[in-house]
């Protein structure tokens, strides 16, 4: 669809399934990319979790207010990691 992007998101130790790809809105915000992890892992509602881009390493929670095209998150593999 137009204007939609794959994101291949893998998510930390102990998580079935370790990996989920799923379609986003070009439009759609960082902060759901957080929703859709939470979703498919409920222990992420109570456990501390970061999102990483994978090459450069960065977390991408600052950016929760941005779109994912403003965020250049487009087609992009993005990694979940436990904090606690």
């Amino acid at each position: 669809a137009p204007g939609s992007t794959r994101l291949q998101l893998r998510l930390a130790d102990g998580c079935e399934p370790r990996t989920l790809v799923r379609r986003f809105m070009s439009s759609d915000t960082v902060k759901d990319v957080f929703a859709v992890v939470v979703a498919a892992n409920p222990e992420a509602a109570t456990r501390g979790f970061v999102l990483q881009t994978s090459y450069p390493t960065a977390d991408i929670k600052p950016l929760a207010e941005q779109t994912l095209e403003e965020a250049k998150l487009t087609n992009t593999s993005i990694a979940m990691r436990w904090t606690s």
